[in-house]
């Protein structure tokens, strides 16, 4: 634990530097009254597309489990969503959250190699999905006169798709990582994503429940910017809000903050919009889902019985794991 201290503190400084950076450059008094002006019937939306955006998430990672073998009953996946959405913005990390749905997962039923693979196939698949959104919107959008940057947008999709097939049929060149630890966790993955590829409706059903739950935060990001005045059509915020949620995964800022505001106000920029406005949707933008998920984050925070049993493994060496997985027997909704 006493490692991972100096992290966390790096972490959290590279947030406040880089808010401190942006405060020094806008007027604070502009970005107070716009702040305070936002149209609270455009807010409420942004927080209900958040709540269905979570809906979604959890019906499509329900599904990738039954897809693996296991059971999840629908109420749990949504609850532990919730959960992880919570602690993605109130951990260090912007995976902490999927962490928390892993471990519940398999306390609850699942073997360690189903659990893992299940949310790992969700949450990466979820980002596949949203590069290729950002990729096929980008000829009707102007990004200014960066071609660096347009460029790299433009070949962001292909390149992750790229990415992850020769991820998945490079298998047996996943046994030669050098660090032995990740071996279990990349071939769990890997042939769970080969196992739900391999049926054409489960692709089928992976990529619509994606593509909708993306939109679903693009959309609370367009309500959010037309409540505080920002006069952008919708396709611009699929290339550069995408763009943002992407960078902000990047594990190097606390829970995304400050990483995920400077790269929004750059973004929203090439399109006109000013920094104080940009701050603003970005900061609610990060807020909200952390107010949406408050009661399942409280609600795992105060009941949540530890364990006697140690935390578990993250990898397992038998593959087999993802064909006899354990199934998920409790239909009640976690402490």
């Amino acid at each position: 634990m006493r490692s991972k201290v100096p992290l966390t503190t790096l972490k959290l400084l590279l947030s406040v530097a880089l808010f401190a950076w942006l405060f020094t450059k806008i007027d604070v008094n502009r970005f107070i009254g716009i702040a305070v002006q936002a149209a609270p019937v455009y807010i409420f939306a942004g927080a209900l597309l958040f709540v269905a955006q979570a809906l979604l998430a959890g019906l499509r990672w329900q599904r990738i489990v039954l897809r693996l073998g296991g059971q999840l009953p629908i109420r749990q996946a949504v609850h532990w969503v919730f959960v992880g959405q919570f602690f993605n913005q109130a951990l260090p990390t912007s995976i902490g959250g999927d962490a928390i749905r892993i471990w519940q997962l398999h306390r609850h039923g699942a073997a360690p190699g189903q659990a893992f693979a299940s949310v790992a196939v969700e949450r990466s698949s979820g980002l596949l999905i949203l590069g290729l959104m950002i990729s096929a919107s980008l000829p009707w959008v102007d990004t200014g006169p960066n071609a660096h940057l347009r460029w790299l947008l433009a070949l962001l999709g292909p390149l992750l798709l790229l990415g992850l097939a020769g991820f998945c049929a490079g298998e047996r060149l996943i046994k030669l990582l050098p660090v032995k630890a990740l071996v279990g966790p990349a071939t769990a993955m890997a042939s769970a994503f080969k196992k739900v590829a391999a049926s054409g409706l489960a692709l089928t059903e992976l990529v619509i429940l994606g593509a909708l739950s993306a939109l679903a935060g693009i959309a609370a990001a367009w309500a959010i910017g037309l409540g505080i005045g920002i006069d952008l059509p919708f396709l611009p915020y699929i290339v550069f809000i995408g763009g943002t949620a992407l960078v902000s995964v990047l594990p190097i800022s606390l829970g995304g903050w400050g990483l995920r505001e400077i790269t929004m106000v750059g973004f929203l920029g090439t399109a006109g919009v000013n920094t104080e406005q940009a701050l603003t949707l970005s900061i609610i933008w990060g807020v909200l889902p952390l107010a949406v998920s408050l009661p399942s984050g409280l609600m795992f925070s105060l009941k949540w019985d530890r364990p006697n049993q140690p935390p578990p493994r993250l990898h397992d060496d038998n593959a087999s794991v993802l064909q006899e997985p354990a199934p998920l027997r409790d239909p009640v909704v976690p402490s």
